[in-house]
């Protein structure tokens, strides 16, 4: 059987459940991606990314684990929806619709995470355009994903 767009590779999960990015990939390929990337360093505590912020940046956790918190309704509360570990992504909502961000990101604990911007991207379909599809597919597949959790989630709270 031949290989479609919609045809992913089984879920690869971490022991938190999160789903990994691009388990598959070599060594090379996520060479090729860092390529145009930044590797950036964070520290526990630190955040990441604010809800409302215009920045497009995609962030592929590779060490350490980051928690997704959203607004609860009470001025200055957060409730935490996700811990994001080493193998997640963030931040692709914004990446692919341009949209401000849609929650707040904070650092667990010390980590680092490989950034990609939509420029850093465009050079990477350029250079890559096989592997730029593969990566789409990755962002999809994550996205479903989540949305899924999030559907779970939901039907759960409403009884």
């Amino acid at each position: 059987m031949s290989e479609t767009f919609f045809d992913y590779p089984g879920e690869v999960t971490t022991d938190s459940g999160a789903v990994h990015f691009a388990p598959d990939w070599t060594e090379r390929e996520w060479t090729q991606l860092v390529e145009g990337a930044q590797v950036v360093r964070f520290k526990a505590g630190q955040h990441l990314v604010r809800r409302g912020d215009a920045d497009r940046n995609l962030l592929i956790v590779t060490l350490g684990s980051l928690d997704v918190l959203i607004p609860q309704g009470r001025k200055g509360m957060s409730t935490s929806v996700a811990i994001l570990p080493a193998g997640s992504v963030a931040g692709e909502q914004a990446f692919l619709d341009g949209l401000p961000r849609s929650a707040d990101i904070v650092a667990l604990e010390d980590g680092e995470a490989v950034l990609v911007s939509p420029e850093a991207f465009d050079a990477f379909v350029a250079r890559h355009p096989d592997l730029a599809m593969e990566f789409l597919r990755e962002l999809a597949r994550m996205l479903s994903t989540k949305l899924r959790q999030a559907n779970e989630f939901i039907s759960k709270r409403l009884g």
